[in-house]
């Protein structure tokens, strides 16, 4: 399990995360409305339009229904 904050714009609050493994890292990572866990605590939350990357390639997108989906 190891999931990372890439960027993080202040402004907008959008983020990029990398992850490796999916169903492991997705409850480490932060919603529309609820914090990020472990070494992500300290993200309240990010934007719709938030993406996390996989080391294998596959991208997921916060949504406004606060789910992260396949992009």
């Amino acid at each position: 399990m190891a999931v990372t904050l890439l960027d993080k714009n202040y402004n907008t609050n959008y983020c990029e995360f990398s992850y490796d493994n999916w169903d492991l890292d997705k409850d480490s990572i932060p919603t529309l409305n609820s914090a990020g866990k472990g070494n992500l605590s300290t993200i309240h939350s990010c934007c719709q339009g938030s993406v996390a990357i996989g080391t294998d390639g596959t991208i997921k997108i916060l949504t406004g229904n606060n789910e992260w989906i396949d992009y």
